[in-house]
């Protein structure tokens, strides 16, 4: 869900990200370095999926986070989703997972 459709558009990252943990929701973007600093300075994350790769549309976003989406999905020993995890997409398919802090 865009921040936009949850009616929290213009909230600042922390607000954001502080939002996406209430709501038990990881949060997924484009802008590495302030989320990957967030994510790096708190103690428990709701999950951070960067995409590295910018001006992507809906359609090409989605084939970019599909394979991501669908592993976690398939796990089901993945019982806490992506908390305190952040996931860096390359390209469709290629990615690195890693726990943070």
């Amino acid at each position: 869900m865009h921040i936009a459709h949850a009616g929290r558009a213009g909230l600042s990252d922390a607000a954001l990200f502080r939002y996406a943990f209430e709501q038990d929701m990881a949060v997924v973007t484009i802008n590495a370095g302030d989320f990957l600093t967030l994510a790096a300075d708190c103690e428990l994350h709701p999950g951070l999926i960067v995409l590295r790769v910018g001006g992507l549309t809906a359609d090409e976003q989605w084939q970019y986070l599909k394979p991501i989406v669908q592993l976690l999905a398939a796990d089901p020993a993945n019982k806490t989703g992506l908390v305190n995890e952040v996931v860096e997409i390359l390209d469709p398919g290629k990615f690195r997972r890693y726990r943070l802090p």
